[in-house]
């Protein structure tokens, strides 16, 4: 069980993870949805364009990722 749970938009990444990290100095858990990239094809893209490819799945049901993280 975590401590916390952080709910906010995966654009807002940078400061989700930045919050994360201050509370696990504290020695709290926060469960961390930011630690699957929104485009498993481009880990490292700025969240805006990794959202822009997870929002053009047209089948979200049947995509297999999709599956994975939700």
């Amino acid at each position: 069980m975590t401590d916390y749970t952080l709910i906010s938009r995966f654009r807002n990444k940078e400061q989700c993870e930045l919050l994360i990290e201050k509370l696990a100095q504290k020695g709290k858990t926060c469960y961390n949805f930011c630690s699957k990239p929104a485009d498993p094809n481009n880990a490292d893209a700025h969240p805006e364009e990794q959202m822009k490819m997870l929002e053009s799945v047209k089948d979200f049901y049947n995509d297999e990722y999709f599956k994975e993280v939700f």
